[in-house]
């Protein structure tokens, strides 16, 4: 009776059950054994468990079942193949019992199917996961709470330098510059405290280090995941270097077109107005000279020439300075450095305007010295003294003074020109010398002017290696300074 209710008790069991002597045989089973393993009673007493249980290989599995007799007890995953030669995974547990026919082990067996193929399919998609990690271009990093790096797939390698042997477990701060890793962190820091982040579920620009120490723009989305109980965050980066470039460069392509159309607007606003109106002046008072030639006294006639002559002189100069700064935009003027005296440069451009100063009652100075040696294009800075010079004479009133210095130093030469004219207002000095801002004013003898020549002298100036400034203060003058080169 006691016999019936145990065999009734085995088969009830939810796994497999069996008793195995110590040369791998099988004693006694429950029925589930039969119905799984497909073998009959008879099949089954013949039956060496090696043939039915399949692990790894057939040694881990015999050491197993020689340690249940050792030891006492032993658990093994293995494979139970069935009649038909179906593989099934099984959980098996062994312990070693003593009986009066010797040392027996008596085993259970548990299918894992299902367990299995969540682990499989586990295994499968982080596989395919590993395998997409590897293919990114992005570089992908994940880090725990503590900024710990975890993953960091090809593209990171990549990017920054480093290995993942190199990388793994390392903080984050070695991939950021100081002042973005500590950002970094306190964004981390503030999420856990407050559940808000600034950073989480959006992409931004930042900044990354490589391992030789470059810093370089990256574009970087981070997003929050859950491993268990422990927060992980993804990052994907990119590496932004190149883009970066491409923008700078369509900037200044943009710039370079603003400037280019802020020129061509100068050229037809000269055109159309500033060399228009001297013609203009020219040629009426020519008529006047034509139909009333007879009937006008010596002196009117010598005033309406005069008149002319001076149109004439502002119109010529007005067609010089723009021929001039037109080749210079088309890159027809050549640049030929050479040593130049700069005494002789400045003394031949104040014979040209000696003129003009003297009909306005100004007197000029130059304190040069003989050993003022520069190396520069002289058509350029000629071209540049001239203009400086003039603009002097230009807004300088009766009986002033304009006085022309060199400084000469170790490697540049400084070049003044001072008047004791009306000065510029403050908010005006930055328009002087660009080309997108039309400056331009009356002299103290109503003499006109286009803004064009300060635009010719900074080009020239920047052609020859050198820079140009100004200060100024209404009512007590200007001082021009430029500087070139010594030879």
């Amino acid at each position: 009776m006691a016999e019936m209710i145990l065999e009734n008790m085995l088969d009830g069991l939810p796994g497999i059950f069996y008793i195995m002597d110590r040369k791998g045989y099988f004693v006694k089973w429950n029925r589930k054994f039969e119905l799984v393993s497909g073998y009959s009673a008879k099949e089954l007493s013949e039956l060496h468990a090696l043939k039915l249980f399949q692990g790894s290989d057939r040694r881990s599995l015999a050491a197993s079942v020689l340690e249940v007799f050792r030891k006492g007890s032993s658990h093994v995953e293995a494979d139970l193949i069935s009649k038909e030669g179906k593989r099934t995974p099984y959980y098996f547990s062994g312990e070693a019992v003593k009986t009066d026919s010797g040392i027996h082990l008596y085993g259970m067996g548990f299918d894992i199917s299902d367990r299995k193929q969540v682990e499989d399919s586990l295994r499968e998609s982080e596989e395919r996961f590993r395998k997409l990690t590897e293919v990114a271009t992005d570089a992908i990093i994940s880090i725990d709470s503590q900024g710990r790096i975890q993953l960091f797939n090809l593209a990171a390698e990549r990017i920054f330098g480093y290995t993942m042997q190199e990388i793994h477990f390392q903080t984050i701060d070695l991939l950021i510059p100081e002042k973005y890793g500590k950002i970094f962190m306190n964004g981390i820091k503030r999420y856990f405290d407050t559940g808000v982040s600034t950073i989480l579920g959006r992409i931004f620009e930042f900044k990354g280090k490589r391992k030789n120490r470059e810093v370089f723009p990256l574009e970087m989305s981070l997003s929050e995941a859950h491993a268990g109980s422990e927060t992980i965050f993804i990052g994907i980066v990119r590496d932004i270097t190149h883009r970066k470039r491409t923008e700078m460069q369509i900037q200044k392509f943009t710039t370079a077109l603003r400037e280019s159309n802020a020129t061509k607007d100068k050229f037809f606003s000269i055109i159309a107005h500033d060399l228009k109106s001297p013609f203009n002046a020219i040629l009426g008072l020519t008529n006047v000279l034509i139909e009333d030639y007879r009937s006008l006294d010596e002196k009117r006639i010598e005033s309406l020439l005069n008149t002319i002559k001076s149109s004439s002189e502002r119109a010529f100069d007005l067609l010089e300075n723009l021929l001039v700064w037109a080749n210079s935009q088309t890159g027809l003027i050549d640049y030929n450095p050479q040593p130049l005296n700069l005494k002789n440069l400045i003394s031949e451009s104040m014979e040209l305007m000696e003129g003009p100063a003297t009909n306005k009652g100004i007197r000029m100075d130059a304190e040069v010295t003989d050993k003022c040696q520069v190396l520069a294009d002289k058509q350029m800075i000629l071209t540049v003294l001239r203009n400086l010079i003039s603009n002097a004479v230009k807004f300088t009133p009766f009986g002033g003074r304009i006085v022309i210095t060199v400084k000469p130093d170790q490697d540049l030469c400084e070049i003044s020109v001072r008047d004791s004219g009306i000065g510029i207002p403050t908010k005006d000095m930055e328009k002087l010398f660009r080309i997108d801002n039309k400056y331009s004013t009356r002299g103290t003898a109503d003499e006109k002017g286009t803004g064009l020549g300060l635009i010719l002298c900074k080009e020239f100036v920047e052609k020859n290696g050198g820079k140009i400034w100004v200060e100024s203060e209404e009512g007590k003058g200007s001082t021009f300074y430029f500087t070139l080169p010594v030879e």
